[in-house]
């Protein structure tokens, strides 16, 4: 290759480089392509959507001391500090000994409910913790434990607590 096709060539490109602009690092090229929204239509994308949101304030019970012979009854108060309704698809008591029933399973945004449960202490001694677990759709939590906790006592108490003959 010539000494003079090399200056050639190099001239083209710089005649080449001045009839086409190079875009400063400000400059946006335009697009045939219709602009789309990073937002996909919402204003603030940061923002969840409205949604309940169950909260109970008390989720535990301790009842204390109570004899054996007795039953437990307590009110849990649930409230929807959420924008849409919160639906209480069910609250299940661990075990059968205790019973959980919903005074209202849609409750609307700034509203409360209550479940009353009740714990049969027959034949119990000693530590007692039941738990009822709340299934909402509350999208953040979707399941809530309330808990009853406390002490069953015997009136009579024999020991050992079976003899064999």
């Amino acid at each position: 290759m010539s000494q003079h096709s090399i200056y050639i060539g190099m001239y083209l490109a710089a005649l080449v480089a001045k009839a086409a602009p190079v875009p400063s690092p400000t400059t946006v090229a335009p697009s045939d392509a219709p602009l789309q929204s990073a937002h996909n239509g919402h204003e603030h994308p940061t923002e969840n959507p409205p949604a309940p949101k169950l909260v109970c304030l008390a989720a535990t019970f301790d009842f204390g001391e109570r004899d054996n012979s007795q039953s437990i009854e307590h009110e849990f108060v649930i409230q929807n500090a959420g924008e849409t309704t919160l639906e209480i698809i069910r609250a299940k008591p661990s075990c059968g000994c205790t019973v959980a029933s919903i005074s209202s399973k849609q409750i609307a945004p700034g509203k409360s409910a209550t479940i009353a449960a009740k714990l049969d202490l027959k034949g119990k001694e000693g530590r007692q913790h039941k738990t009822i677990t709340v299934e909402s759709n509350d999208p953040e939590k979707s399941k809530t434990i309330l808990a009853i906790k406390g002490t069953a006592i015997a009136t009579v108490s024999v020991s050992p607590s079976s003899i064999i003959v």
